[in-house]
């Protein structure tokens, strides 16, 4: 069974950004909640604006050429019991209401985990679908 790549995965497997810079990007992200990964890959000068609009069709053709399930985050959470299916369906509800934040900080926000339990799941996730 394929994962849905997250974009992130994406471009390091594509071979367009490091995992270390992946990793930086997300730390500084972290601190600016309102930008989206790829505005944030643009703005430290990985990536330019052309690059990453073609990345993101790229990415958007893939996921929607591929007939097999996808594990969002949140499932994912789910999957190893971090979280509840409560929880996350409590989480996913407010998302809707605010839009742009991601669902990890949600959660955090929540109290249903820890920032640091939500960076340890982020680092085994790259971990597990860079190696699959």
């Amino acid at each position: 069974m394929s994962q849905r790549r997250l974009f992130g995965i994406f471009l390091i497997e594509e071979g367009f950004i490091t995992p270390e810079q992946l990793y930086h990007g997300l730390t500084v992200q972290r601190r600016q909640r309102h930008l989206y990964l790829g505005e944030m890959m643009v703005r430290m000068g990985l990536l330019t604006r052309e690059e990453l609009e073609a990345h993101l069709r790229r990415h958007l053709r893939m996921i929607h050429s591929d007939n097999e399930p996808h594990t969002f985050f949140g499932q994912y959470l789910v999957d190893e019991g971090i979280i509840s299916k409560d929880d996350l369906n409590n989480a996913l509800t407010r998302q809707k209401r605010l839009q742009r934040q991601r669902i990890g900080d949600i959660l955090v926000d929540l109290g249903y985990i820890q920032r640091a339990q939500l960076e340890a799941a982020v680092r085994h996730q790259l971990v597990e679908i860079t190696l699959s």
